[in-house]
């Protein structure tokens, strides 16, 4: 599943974002042709409402969209904890 994330801020190759809550540390972030743009580096704030900061790869041109793809269960529960609870 794809989600799109809010920019909140841009400076040179860094870019801070809203956080959805299937995002990780180190998961890559996509334009909107899919292509991977870069990946999360910090995340920061409440855990209830969490920023990240991206690193954006050199040869990424402008940043305009980003988006996430989200695998999985998005509430928090991974699937070795499902596997344990069989």
């Amino acid at each position: 599943m794809d989600l799109k994330c809010e920019i909140l801020n841009m400076r040179g190759k860094e870019v801070t974002i809203r956080l959805n809550d299937c995002v990780k540390m180190n998961s890559k972030i996509y334009d909107n042709t899919g292509k991977a743009i870069g990946k999360i580096t910090r995340i920061f704030g409440p855990v209830s409402s969490a920023y990240g900061l991206v690193s954006v790869f050199p040869a990424s041109g402008e940043v305009k969209e980003l988006y996430v793809k989200c695998t999985g269960d998005t509430n928090g529960r991974g699937k070795a904890r499902e596997e344990e609870n069989r």
